[in-house]
């Protein structure tokens, strides 16, 4: 019983896992095999397809906005 040993705090070890230098190098790797010069998105990694979608929903409804000008001019 006395060589039972308190258990370290729960932060402590997780900022060890963060600064771990093996996370860091993997995460280069990975960036540097998918080919990604964009930075980082605030989930921590780049989406094209997201960003893909995101820029389709920008030009609709810029779209969407020309249409009702246009008709807002024939209609005066």
């Amino acid at each position: 019983m006395s060589s039972y040993s308190k258990p370290k705090p729960v932060a402590d070890s997780y900022k060890k896992k963060e600064a771990s230098p093996n996370m860091v190098t993997r995460k280069e790797r990975l960036s540097k095999v998918l080919g990604m010069t964009c930075p980082p998105t605030r989930l921590g990694h780049y989406d094209p397809l997201a960003e893909a979608k995101k820029r389709m929903k920008e030009r609709e409804s810029e779209k969407l906005k020309e249409s009702i000008e246009v008709a807002e001019s024939i209609l005066i």
